[in-house]
């Protein structure tokens, strides 16, 4: 079985002539196996002030990991109002429970049968991304509580999650902060993130 109407659009590695490479190769070979590479398009990794335009493309946005973190890909796409079809393992379960934003599933017939479900009812599909977009601006944006240099080259900044609840990650995982220059220039950087004590011994995330 496999979803209705779903045109599939696929991250990952491609080479300089947009061919597949690696993982999304091994992909590839597969949906021509199983005669499904008139519904997948190999779109390559995105950069970051694309993705806003990539999700919401969307009508749906699938993350079937087996184990999420943070459960980066479906708190974006929620941000940009498409609902989600998750495995709800890790940190997906905890969006999952934050109301009508999306869908579990689990095994090939449960994950067609819920992508099906969605595209056949759009209106439905609409109100859970509303309804995403609603629950990262209340529960999932990023705080900056403090930052300071702690060498030449090493800033060492304190986030903490707006309905002060535990940042979920993996310690030495890494975030990316985008921002402007006083000129207007964008640009990012790159933070690792762990979690240490304050100063009356409550754990903070840095």
């Amino acid at each position: 079985r496999r979803a209705r109407r779903l045109r599939d659009g696929l991250g990952g590695e491609l080479d300089e002539d947009r061919n597949p490479i690696g993982a999304l190769q091994d992909v590839s070979i597969q949906a021509e196996s199983l005669s499904i590479s008139d519904v997948l398009r190999l779109i390559g990794a995105q950069p970051q002030n694309r993705l806003p335009v990539v999700y919401s493309a969307a009508d749906l946005v699938c993350v079937p990991s087996r184990y999420e973190s943070f459960g980066l890909v479906a708190v974006e796409a929620m941000a940009c109002g498409v609902p989600v079809v998750v495995s709800p393992f890790g940190m997906n379960n905890e969006v999952l429970a934050h109301g009508d934003v999306g869908m579990g599933a689990l095994g090939t017939d449960d994950w067609t049968d819920k992508i099906n479900w969605l595209l056949d009812h759009p209106d439905q599909a609409r109100a859970m991304g509303a309804n995403g977009s609603q629950v990262v601006a209340d529960h999932y944006s990023l705080q900056l509580v403090s930052a300071h240099m702690i060498a030449p080259a090493v800033r060492h900044m304190v986030f903490r999650r707006a309905d002060g609840q535990p940042f979920s990650f993996v310690p030495g995982q890494f975030i990316q902060i985008h921002f402007h220059y006083a000129d207007g220039k964008p640009t990012k950087r790159s933070y690792s993130v762990g979690t240490v004590g304050n100063a009356d011994g409550a754990p903070v995330d840095a």
